[in-house]
């Protein structure tokens, strides 16, 4: 077995993907987020130990769970398109220009955004938490399948 698989294995042992589809998961990962993007990036306000934003009610959130400890240790949503599909519909259509917006394919791009991992996981070094980023992206393609989208 070669030394990335053994990793990937020995990752999925100790760590499990879940979709957050249940409001503890959700909150689990808006606390994670809030650690991460507010208290250690200090890139968002949040509030009483919550980050979120608008675009949550409509996104699918996916967890990652230390088996062993039952904490959720990453968390990554995925912002599906409303239904009315309006400017300034993903996150990103507020900061590109109008024609990289059009061009997406309507109803069916999905945007993967605040994607975070634990700091006493995360490995500085490139290859040390690649299973962990497997296994979010894994939760993206999972909410991405369920809501039909076909483009990030």
């Amino acid at each position: 077995m070669t030394s990335d698989r053994k990793l990937f294995m020995e990752a999925t042992r100790a760590f499990e993907v879940r979709v957050a589809d249940k409001p503890e998961l959700r909150e689990a990962a808006f606390r994670l987020r809030y650690q991460v993007y507010c208290i250690e990036r200090g890139y968002e306000p949040g509030h009483g130990g919550i980050e979120s934003d608008r675009f949550d009610d409509r996104a699918g959130h996916a967890v990652l769970v230390q088996r062993s400890t039952g904490r959720v240790v990453g968390t990554v949503r995925v912002v599906a398109p409303s239904a009315a599909g309006d400017a300034g519909d993903l996150p990103m259509q507020q900061l590109c220009p109008t024609q990289v917006a059009q061009a997406l394919r309507a109803g069916r791009t999905g945007e993967v955004s605040r994607f975070a991992i634990s700091k006493e996981l995360r490995d500085p070094s490139c290859a040390g938490g690649v299973p962990l980023r497997l296994g979010l992206i894994r939760g993206a393609v999972q909410i991405s399948a369920g809501l039909e989208l076909t483009h990030w």
